[in-house]
């Protein structure tokens, strides 16, 4: 048992890892630069010591700023880092073998990263979809075998239509649109049904909540938002909710 659960604290210092690699991935755009760059610091550009790299410690000690030109470090910093982490842990406990544990890391690496770059860009890059789809779907199929009636591919042919539709009307991102395709194939249609009425409805609420957003609804006035958060959120909620998926 100490050692299972070794493997869940390890499981969420590699999520915070991650994270903070993800974090920097956004800043270069570019996988192959994170890698063999150094990390600087966005206000001065100085080179960031390694010892300031370490997830959430790091930022504690440095009390949330630079050590050169003690400029504030984003709170979103740790924030991502922590909320990584306790996500990899939670995958540990969620997981029945090490198949489910890998596929929970990958959905949650993806979802991470295209929320990070729509709420950035505004986009959904094909080639993350790419890179994680396919370990995706092979680990799905391999683990899960996800079997087919008349009904369910009804279902199936229904929902493409109508995502294509709001897709031509505007109304959701060619890359919603492939997520939630995504979506169908790893979870199945009911499951993602689900995920886009709960999207949708948090998206509902934070419209609401959120001042200027609010501001421009009272006024009629349309003001463009990144769904992708709201659809890695229920998209997570469905996934770690027994009996589910």
């Amino acid at each position: 048992m100490a050692d299972s659960f070794f493997i869940g604290i390890y499981s969420g210092m590699v999520g915070m890892v991650i994270g903070s690699y993800f974090l920097s991935f956004l800043s270069r755009g570019s996988f192959m630069q994170t890698i063999k760059g150094r990390s600087t610091c966005e206000h001065c550009k100085q080179a960031i010591q390694v010892i300031d790299l370490i997830p959430l410690l790091s930022y504690l000690f440095l009390k949330g700023k630079c050590r050169f030109c003690h400029h504030k470090i984003p709170f979103y910093f740790p924030l991502i880092e922590v909320i990584t982490g306790g996500l990899f842990f939670l995958s540990w406990f969620h997981a029945h073998h090490f198949i489910d544990m890998m596929m929970s890391f990958l959905l949650i690496s993806m979802l991470l990263l295209l929320t990070l770059t729509d709420i950035r860009s505004f986009r959904i890059p094909n080639r993350i979809l790419l890179l994680f789809s396919i370990p995706l779907l092979v680990l799905r199929f391999f683990n899960h075998p996800i079997v087919f009636d008349v009904f369910s591919v009804a279902i199936s042919l229904v929902l493409l239509v109508i995502l294509f539709y709001a897709c031509q009307k505007e109304q959701l991102g060619g890359g919603d649109v492939k997520l939630f395709l995504l979506f169908m194939l790893l979870f199945g249609t009911q499951s993602t049904l689900l995920i886009i009425a709960m999207a949708s409805f948090i998206a509902l609420i934070f419209v609401f909540i959120h001042p200027s957003f609010k501001e421009k609804f009272e006024n009629g006035k349309q003001k463009k938002i990144p769904f992708a958060p709201f659809i890695s959120i229920a998209a997570l909620i469905v996934y770690f909710l027994p009996n589910v998926v």
